[in-house]
């Protein structure tokens, strides 16, 4: 059996979703590919990733409108018709080249196209939805899927609501590396890392590609917290990376790090006390399945947002609006119990095996 993950762009956390799903799949033997949308449409794959990074940091308030509006999402389905009838040959042809038994999308707009490509006759196998965030948008809407793997149970009542009968729908969590399904203590992710069992330790993420102030964020941190080790986490933010790794001599109290497999992911989340991010749907699932608290600082508008509303209304989480906000919120759960709690909430929320789940739910249709 062949199975093809298509996701949007790459860094991302639909990409990460998409490559633990295809880690599990051949780990069970079968054959998967994983697929940027640019493979299809060059055109398509880097206009959504240029666009989405030109919104969300020059102008949220119009991503805030533009997220989740259902007028906006009719427009952009007409214009998805009107680009595949032109560039729709391209994708036909390598779904014929491919020829795989199962198609897998990890992001609203691959899942767009390919539901129009289908639609019109393109290919007739299963098509599956795998939604990345704690919340479900208009934009994933596509009556020719066959399989939603959504989030959390409440988002069932949603896709009802939109059209998608809940035969079709199936909570399986937000697919991680199987790797976070192996506990690992925190004694020995500190031990790995070479930091003092005693002292706390805070990691700070901005996302596949580094988003946000980390460098303000870490360099406030070191100075009004003496005794804590920072680890933080570049992604692909090359620049961020090296002006960072520059500053790495407050006697070992700033690691930093770029961009990384799950497993070491997995060391540093398992070695800190608290998570300081953007509220991305792959690295707070991650954060859960460890019991690992967070502190949301400035999420990006929409998904982001609407990922830390969830997880704050459920205690795993708390959010800063600003510098001074995140260093007492640090300072305050490191010297109070209130973390402990957190870190349980956390864990009851993880979903480990979700990536496993996933593909469970997946192969049952085409059986």
């Amino acid at each position: 059996m062949k199975i093809l993950f298509v996701y949007g762009h790459e860094p991302s956390g639909h990409a990460s979703a998409a490559h633990a799903l295809e880690f599990c799949a051949r780990a069970q033997g079968l054959e998967a590919v994983c697929a940027n949308i640019s493979d299809y449409h060059s055109v398509l794959g880097p206009a959504i990733a240029k666009t989405y990074l030109q919104l969300i940091q020059k102008w949220p308030g119009l991503w805030t409108a533009l997220y989740d509006n259902q007028l906006v999402a009719g427009v952009a389905r007409n214009w998805q018709k009107l680009y595949i009838g032109f560039q729709g040959g391209k994708l036909e042809s390598k779904l014929k080249e491919i020829r795989p038994d199962l198609v897998v999308c990890t992001h609203a707009p691959p899942l767009a196209a390919l539901a129009l490509e289908k639609a019109k006759g393109g290919f007739d196998w299963p098509l599956v939805a795998v939604i990345t965030d704690f919340r479900v948008h208009s934009y994933w809407i596509a009556p020719r899927a066959d399989l939603y793997l959504a989030a959390t149970s409440e988002e069932s009542e949603f896709l009802e609501g939109k059209g998608i009968p809940l035969a079709r729908v199936r909570d399986t969590g937000i697919p991680i590396h199987p790797v976070f399904e192996q506990p690992l203590e925190k004694t020995a992710a500190r031990k790995s890392l070479g930091l003092s069992g005693e002292s706390p330790v805070i990691l700070i993420t901005g996302g596949s590609r580094g988003l946000g102030q980390l460098a303000v964020m870490a360099q406030t941190l070191l100075k009004k917290l003496k005794s804590s080790h920072i680890l933080i986490v570049c992604g692909s933010n090359q620049e961020l990376y090296e002006e960072l790794n520059a500053r790495a001599c407050a006697g070992g109290r700033l690691l930093v790090f770029g961009r990384l497999p799950p497993d070491k992911i997995k060391q540093l989340m398992c070695a800190s006390d608290l998570l300081i991010g953007k509220a991305g749907g792959l690295t707070s699932s991650e954060a859960l399945a460890v019991g690992l608290p967070m502190i949301f600082f400035k999420p990006i508008p929409g998904q982001e947002i609407r990922n830390a509303e969830f997880l704050l209304e459920r205690g795993a989480a708390v959010q800063a609006r600003s510098l001074d906000e995140l260093t007492g919120l640090v300072a305050g759960l490191l010297e109070s119990k209130n973390i402990e709690a957190m870190s349980r909430k956390a864990k009851a929320l993880g979903r480990p095996d979700s990536a496993r789940r996933a593909l469970e739910a997946m192969l049952a249709i085409c059986q």
